[in-house]
């Protein structure tokens, strides 16, 4: 059977790649600060440039994230305002849903400890699978 729907379609920001670009600016933004800003290990013995790039790149860096977010976001409403409507064709296949039968359904399995002679003996060999 045929049918013809009508969708909504419209472009979205990838969130995670704006989140790891702003993660990433925060990053440079600390190296920066860092090697160009005043040499702070004459004044303080106790903080390293490496310890400082380490402590400004984590905090630059989430900053970043939240403002990538932030931009990601504010690109998904403003693409939200340019949806356009198509139509589609779609081919649907009807199911027999008189026959009972749940295709993802397993059968029954009786107990292995149970007195039925057909029931699955315990033995990790003859699991699905085999042993564990």
């Amino acid at each position: 059977m045929k049918d013809n729907i009508e969708v909504r379609v419209r472009r979205a920001p990838k969130y995670g790649v704006f989140v790891g670009a702003g993660v990433l600016l925060g990053v440079v933004a600390a190296l920066l600060v860092v090697g160009l800003g005043p040499d702070v290990s004459l004044q303080n013995d106790e903080y390293s440039p490496t310890s400082m790039f380490a402590l400004l790149g984590l905090g630059f860096g989430i900053a970043g994230a939240l403002l990538g977010g932030l931009v990601a976001i504010v690109l998904d409403r403003l693409s939200g305002r340019r949806t356009h409507t198509t139509e589609v064709t779609g081919v649907f296949e009807e199911t027999d849903a008189g026959s009972g039968v749940n295709p993802g359904t397993l059968p029954d399995v009786p107990d292995a400890g149970s007195d039925d002679p057909d029931a699955v003996p315990d033995d990790p060999d003859a699991r699905p699978g085999g042993p564990r």
